[in-house]
């Protein structure tokens, strides 16, 4: 079984792993290897440290724990954060491992950071998103609405990304499976 709760102390570790093996099973084959080798956990592991430990009010994060694998998805957003086109809030990051992905629980973190965001006076939210098939699927299947393409430039190579957005988080189909 899957549960979902907010990221405490303790979860860094997990989260950075999972953050890790789950980037690099997206992407590490679509970017220069320069970008998908600075993706490691000893790069991650601060970040998760300040953002879980120092964080949470502005960056909430819900994990997904599985009953004996642990943490094997996550999510992290902000209610606020650079306005674009009248959005307010982010989407930061969403990934689940591998061995879990396609049960619906990436779909359940979304949810939960959206339901959070509202809770907390953010009404839209962007994400920027490299592309990769699967998370540009799965961003349109969330409801996302693709609002530019672009590149970044990483070690002298393009890197194609799409920036989505919700913009209204409380109006989200409800979840499967959840009462209407």
């Amino acid at each position: 079984m899957i549960a979902l709760r907010r990221a405490a102390a303790g979860d860094e570790a997990q989260v950075a792993r999972v953050n890790v093996e789950a980037w690099q099973q997206a992407y590490g084959g679509r970017v220069p290897k320069p970008m998908a080798e600075r993706v490691t956990i000893e790069r991650r592991l601060p970040m998760w440290q300040a953002l879980i430990g120092q964080h949470q009010a502005t960056h909430p994060t819900w994990v997904a724990v599985d009953d004996k694998a642990g943490i094997v998805g996550f999510v992290t957003g902000s209610p606020t954060g650079s306005e674009i086109q009248g959005l307010l809030g982010e989407l930061h990051m969403l990934y689940v491992v591998p061995g879990f992905q396609r049960r619906d629980i990436g779909r359940r973190l979304f949810h939960a950071m959206a339901e959070g965001l509202v809770a907390m006076g953010g009404h839209s939210a962007v994400a920027t998103v490299l592309d990769a098939p699967a998370a540009l699927a799965f961003c349109r299947a969330l409801g996302g609405v693709a609002l530019t393409e672009t590149s970044i430039d990483v070690a002298g190579q393009p890197v194609a990304e799409t920036l989505f957005a919700w913009r209204d988080l409380a109006a989200l189909p409800s979840q499967p499976g959840s009462d209407p």
